[in-house]
């Protein structure tokens, strides 16, 4: 089956757009400066990384050892989620800065020399997102792959669970292609899952959406807003995907936050975040979205 194929398979809505390659330039770019200027990128806490990891072990149970690709693996950081299923570990992010850092951390700073050299091939390659052949096949855990979530480096069929890791939201006009990409490379009763800042959240409304009047630009990458879970699910939907489910999610503790005017409020933000939580809201109106289909 090939994309073409599986897209009208699929019956993806032809108007939806593509991300061209100014739109994924200045993604990457942006991740790009914000890896050189603070070194890393780690929003969460350990806590409200363990918090993501508890919630989607209970949405998903996936087969022993699976082959896992994590979409925006950024620095790694988000491998801790799916840690709790020792899977054979594949991070895809288009940032090349980003990959490197989550290479080094992941094999020790002795692998800082050969880090730089891949950074060197990375950027020379930046112009083009073609992965080669041989990185698709490596069950090395983890690889770490830099490539585009619209047109993943995998054969069909060839992949047990697919994560976006805070993905979705940069692709607001064209997330249904990244998720007929997933579809494609996911194995038979395969899962995808997904989590993304959720549009019916207060805060996440008035400063992280573009039609704001509190909507600050520092710090957000071009692309972004939050969703809302109902447009998630139809989409799911649309593409394939059976037996979605859902959960909004709360008590997430983040470390930082952009603009860093707002890391003056964070604490503050934690605390109520943490309430909501505790009060039973935070299943109605929590910062987070979680997503989870399978392919039949």
């Amino acid at each position: 089956m090939d994309r073409g194929r599986t897209r009208t398979r699929t019956d993806l809505n032809p108007h939806t757009a593509v991300p061209n390659e100014q739109d994924r330039r200045r993604e990457w770019e942006h991740f790009d400066a914000q890896i050189e200027q603070d070194g890393s990128f780690d929003p969460f806490t350990d806590a409200g990384w363990r918090r993501f990891a508890g919630a989607f072990s209970k949405l998903v149970s996936p087969p022993p050892r699976p082959r896992l690709l994590d979409i925006g693996c950024g620095t790694g950081s988000s491998r801790r989620i799916y840690a709790p299923w020792n899977p054979v570990y594949f991070g895809l992010d288009l940032s090349a800065r980003a990959l490197v850092k989550a290479s080094v951390d992941s094999r020790g700073v002795e692998m800082a020399e050969a880090a730089s050299r891949s950074l060197e091939m990375a950027e020379a390659a930046s112009r083009s997102l073609e992965m080669p052949e041989a990185a698709s096949r490596s069950l090395a855990t983890p690889s770490w792959l830099r490539g585009d979530a619209t047109a993943l480096p995998f054969a069909e069929n060839s992949l047990d669970v697919v994560a976006f890791s805070s993905v979705l939201h940069h692709l607001p006009d064209s997330f249904e292609h990244a998720l007929a990409e997933a579809f494609r490379v996911l194995k038979p009763r395969g899962v995808v899952l997904a989590y993304d800042p959720n549009l019916r959240h207060p805060a996440m409304a008035l400063f992280r959406h573009p039609k704001s009047p509190l909507y600050d630009p520092r710090g957000v990458s071009p692309n972004e807003r939050p969703l809302w879970p109902s447009d998630l699910r139809r989409r799911f939907a649309a593409v394939g995907f059976m037996a979605i489910r859902q959960r909004i999610l709360a008590g997430v503790p983040f470390r930082a936050v952009a603009p860093d005017g707002l890391n003056r409020a964070l604490a503050a933000y934690n605390v109520a975040d943490r309430l909501l939580a505790l009060s039973g809201l935070g299943h109605l109106i929590g910062p987070f979205v979680l997503t989870c289909g399978w392919k039949r």
